[in-house]
């Protein structure tokens, strides 16, 4: 069986001109709420170097690498709580495991190396979740841009 070309964003199609509209307006509010979370992202980050780690020994001596992912888990879950949500991201480190299994042509070692890189993206979704909310970023702005290139042809198509 061929594989197909995995693509990381999703590409919005209309057929009608009402859910465009209800597709451009969220994608304006989402904009600005993404725009709150590469910030909150960026200080979740430095968090995560600097005081998760003095944290992680105070509270979780005996248990580090649990309580790093815990801790740092969680103010990644507040990042993409107010970033466009988990399951956006989710589905940006599954479809890179993807492409990673697209790559590889060779049966027993791409489904090995897309779990590795599906582990690999989870790690990155915890320690910099500055990564998957941009990409999260564009994800919108293709969406508003796709509304928006389906509105004008609509309003293109109406006689004056």
């Amino acid at each position: 069986m061929a594989k197909t070309r995995a693509k990381i964003f999703d590409e919005m199609v209309f057929d009608d001109a009402v859910y465009a509209k209800r597709v451009y307006d969220d994608a304006k509010v989402r904009l600005r709420r993404n725009t709150v979370a590469i910030v909150v992202s960026v200080i979740v980050m430095l968090l995560d170097i600097t005081v998760v780690p003095a944290l992680v020994n105070k509270l979780f001596s005996d248990y580090a690498l649990p309580g790093y992912i815990l801790l740092s888990g969680a103010l990644a879950g507040i990042v993409y709580s107010i970033g466009g949500g988990f399951v956006n991201t989710v589905r940006v480190a599954v479809k890179a495991g993807k492409i990673v299994w697209y790559i590889i042509p060779f049966v027993p070692l791409d489904i090995l190396f897309g779990l590795m890189a599906s582990f690999t993206a989870f790690c990155l979704v915890i320690i910099f979740p500055v990564i998957f909310v941009s990409l999260n970023r564009i994800q919108i702005m293709k969406n508003k841009r796709a509304a928006i290139q389906y509105l004008s042809s609509f309003d293109e198509e109406t006689p004056a």
